[in-house]
């Protein structure tokens, strides 16, 4: 997996775009989607705090890809 600094955490926070190829694709977190953003625009996923995270898309055809990252800040070591 990769490790993503993050510049904070929860709805505050920037978060991160989710962008891919494909048509049609939806993106989950821990089973939860992650909605699209205002106008169609890319999802932006918020984790909650720093951790071990399971990103999941999904297309228009039902093919799935995941990814599991870690999410920190720049002062945080990782987690074992």
């Amino acid at each position: 997996g990769s490790r993503l600094l993050a510049d904070g955490f929860g709805s505050s926070s920037r978060g991160f775009a989710l962008i891919a190829k494909g048509e049609g694709l939806r993106w989950f977190s821990g089973g939860a989607e992650i909605p699209a953003g205002p106008g169609g625009s890319a999802p932006v996923w918020k984790p909650s705090g720093p951790g071990f995270y399971s990103l999941t898309v999904i297309d228009r055809r039902g093919r799935k890809a995941r990814t599991h990252v870690q999410a920190a800040t720049n002062g945080a070591k990782s987690l074992p």
